[in-house]
């Protein structure tokens, strides 16, 4: 009986395997591997040594030989070259869904008033191994992020992440507990996870920083967040490096310590652990 299977964000199609399932496929594979080399190295040399010697090449039985030799090496080569390519597919986790460590969709696919967050618990649940979610949110505003923390399984997918990466856009109008949404993402999460956002558009640079050092330092988890900018808007890398250089000014946030990491600012204040980064160019779909 087949295993069911999904359709990935990636064009791909996944497995829905239960562990004895996926023993059976890796072993098949394995057994596929090692008959294909036996008989290729068995029936390659054969061919070999009927073409170097005149005297068996003379001899049509020994000709018929190497021919038959032939074809059950090309077997073998089919053989090893297909069960090499599904290990390959499995250790990747393109072969199986239970194998599959890093997903990404996007949220604005599908029916505008239908759109919800309740089949993506559902579907990344049994896949225990799952450890990095990268979800596109862009200009949507009606799928609410939020929702993944109050439907069954979402706070079990979210609690096995090493990170979870949202890209989104400054423009949308977004509902009134956005903010909190990403407040109780963050706590489902783990102590060593990281929320990595990705902000397209971004209008107001300040109220911005402001917001995500509060949201690090309440929920006490990791954020990396990358601020992307027009190509031809030379003036914002400098606003950008003023807000930044405001925020320990501000008396909310006195104490604050930013610490330069290569092209990154750490931001410290209290339990906030902060990395912001300011780009110019659009962020790849």
């Amino acid at each position: 009986m087949s295993s069911p299977t999904r359709n990935r964000s990636d064009g791909l199609v996944e497995m829905d395997a239960t562990p004895q399932q996926i023993f059976d496929l890796t072993f098949a594979s394995t057994v596929y591997t090692v008959e294909g080399a036996l008989i290729a190295l068995c029936s390659f040399p054969i061919v070999i040594v009927v073409v170097l010697f005149p005297s068996l090449r003379a001899q049509k039985e020994y000709v018929i030989y190497a021919a038959l030799s032939f074809a059950n090496g090309l077997y073998g080569l089919a053989y090893l070259t297909s069960g090499v390519y599904k290990l390959a597919l499995q250790a990747k986790g393109d072969g199986n869904f239970s194998l599959i460590k890093h997903f990404r969709t996007n949220l604005q696919e599908g029916k505008e008033d239908k759109r919800s967050m309740e089949w993506l618990p559902r579907a990344l649940a049994k896949n225990e191994n799952l450890r990095h979610l990268d979800i596109d949110t862009y200009c949507e505003s009606r799928c609410y992020l939020g929702d993944i923390t109050n439907v069954e399984n979402g706070p079990l997918v979210l609690s096995r992440l090493e990170s979870l990466k949202i890209r989104m856009t400054d423009r949308a109008n977004y509902r009134k507990d956005w903010l909190s949404s990403f407040e109780k993402i963050l706590l489902a999460m783990s102590n060593h996870a990281i929320l990595k956002i990705s902000m397209q558009f971004c209008k107001d640079i300040k109220r911005v920083l402001q917001m995500y050092v509060n949201l690090s330092h309440r929920t006490g988890r990791r954020i990396s967040l990358r601020l992307f900018f027009w190509k031809d808007d030379a003036d914002t890398i400098a606003w950008f490096d003023r807000a930044l250089h405001q925020l320990s000014s501000v008396k909310e946030f006195r104490g604050l310590k930013m610490i330069p990491c290569g092209e990154w600012t750490r931001l410290l204040f209290g339990n906030a652990n902060l990395m912001v980064k300011a780009i110019h160019g659009s962020m790849g779909r």
